[in-house]
């Protein structure tokens, strides 16, 4: 296993369509005994819109939250993480400049 226990913050990657490549914020509630943890997201709800959505996550879908890191300008062809939409997306810088 990965080594995060109950409590600790995590990011989980979403395979679904309309999420792919995205990860979320989430708390880990409980390792599982098969490559997994049990999840609570900081910012997806439940289908009733009432309560945090929780689920199990197989390891290979999580990922410590990464250290802040303070940039303060990005080159072209940059690899990035960017926060939209209430997750974290990965994209690549293609130009400089303001739109």
């Amino acid at each position: 296993m990965g080594g995060f226990r109950a409590g600790d913050q995590v990011e989980v990657q979403i395979e679904e369509d309309g999420f792919r490549g995205s990860y979320y914020e989430a708390t880990v509630v409980a390792p599982m005994e098969n490559r997994g943890y049990y999840i609570e997201y900081k910012t997806l709800l439940t289908d009733d819109q009432k309560r945090l959505l929780r689920e199990d996550v197989d390891e290979t879908d999580i990922r410590p939250v990464p250290p802040e890191i303070k940039v303060s300008c990005f080159a072209p062809l940059d690899i990035v993480d960017a926060f939209d939409n209430d997750g974290w997306w990965v994209g690549k810088i293609t130009a400089r400049g303001f739109y």
